[in-house]
């Protein structure tokens, strides 16, 4: 992935919720260490650097406080915001830090989630890698600064490269993690949309179709889906209704349906209106006892039609009678005529 996608994607995250998680985490971890340096267990562990833990959790709690008071600033969410509370935190962490621990141990844990919240909320993947070189850096100064006072031996060195190697491990491991997690969130929120505009879509197919679609509940309720069901049952809203108090034919139809006596209901017309409707019941479960689906379809231009067929079918069966009487009595006529014309 390139640079510029990367920044693309990265914008797509909403950074604010996951720098207002991280400044909890800051002012947490300020209020722990304040606690430990005041109680009288952590004065006896922290005794020797009491006054610099006390900076240290004070850094920590008053700038979260800051943070969290003027969080709703969008000025706070922006790349130099984010990238000076990191460096914040890395020379917090360096105040604190024991160079002689062991990589993960201590308060050396806090570089690894300094770094990898940078790698989560920074854009710039060369700021992010950034913070993960001035943290090094940081290491390795605290390390070299604790050698030349006699404090620690030599060998704090192959810890401090350690820590140096995993550190920046952590920054690269959470750039792929953050471009994974955007992609993710991409791939969801197309297929959201997606989903949102084929719902669109089948709303408006159902709403403007010319067959009456009802939902039919399994007490023999009806609650009709769209303005064709409500216009040809006479329904004034959408809210579901007994069956027999819409139509008695139709909750006799639907009874038949439901006792298996018949695989397609007849033909009815509502006693309200003139126009024949013919329902059709689909089972939405395997049997007909749940839920289910009425289809009312508008038969008055099918029974139109048939009765078309019938007229012209008896005029097509009258013309030929005619034609059939007509040819023999045209041959008596003639007869007839030419005996009155032959003495």
């Amino acid at each position: 992935m390139s640079e510029d996608t990367s920044k693309s994607v990265k914008d797509n995250i909403d950074r604010s919720k996951v720098f207002a998680v991280y400044n909890v985490y800051r002012l947490v971890l300020g209020s722990i260490l304040f606690a430990m340096t005041l109680s009288a267990t952590g004065a006896e562990l922290l005794i020797e650097r009491a006054p610099v833990q006390l900076l240290v959790s004070g850094i920590f709690i008053l700038s979260s406080l800051i943070i969290a008071t003027l969080g709703a600033s969008s000025k706070l969410t922006s790349e130099s915001s984010i990238f000076g509370v990191m460096m914040i935190d890395v020379v917090a962490t360096t105040l604190i830090a024991d160079p002689t621990a062991t990589v993960v141990s201590g308060f050396n844990v806090l570089y690894l989630v300094t770094v990898a919240a940078a790698s989560m909320l920074l854009q710039n993947r060369q700021l992010s890698t950034l913070v993960a070189a001035v943290t090094v850096m940081a290491v390795l100064a605290n390390t070299l600064f604790q050698i030349s006072r006699g404090g620690i031996e030599a060998e704090a060195l192959l810890y401090a490269g350690l820590r140096g190697g995993l550190i920046f491990v952590v920054s690269w491991l959470g750039q792929i993690a953050a471009a994974t997690l955007v992609q993710a969130e991409q791939r969801a929120e197309v297929a959201t949309k997606r989903a949102r505009r084929l719902k669109l879509f089948n709303d408006q197919i159902v709403e403007n179709m010319q067959t009456g679609i009802l939902i039919v509940t399994p007490n023999n309720g009806l609650r009709p889906v769209n303005s064709a069901a409500r216009d040809l049952l006479y329904l004034d809203s959408a809210s579901e209704r007994p069956a027999h108090l819409i139509d008695p034919h139709l909750a006799i139809s639907l009874e038949e349906w439901r006792d298996g006596d018949t695989l397609m209901a007849s033909p009815f017309k509502p006693e309200r209106g003139h126009r024949t409707l013919l329902p059709r019941f689909s089972a939405l479960e395997t049997g007909r006892e749940g839920d289910a689906l009425l289809f009312i379809d508008d038969y008055t231009p099918m029974t139109q039609f048939a009765q078309s067929l019938k007229l012209t079918s008896l005029g097509r069966l009258t013309g030929s009678i005619a034609h059939e009487i007509r040819n023999p009595l045209a041959a008596v006529s003639n007869a007839v005529q030419l005996l009155v014309e032959n003495e």
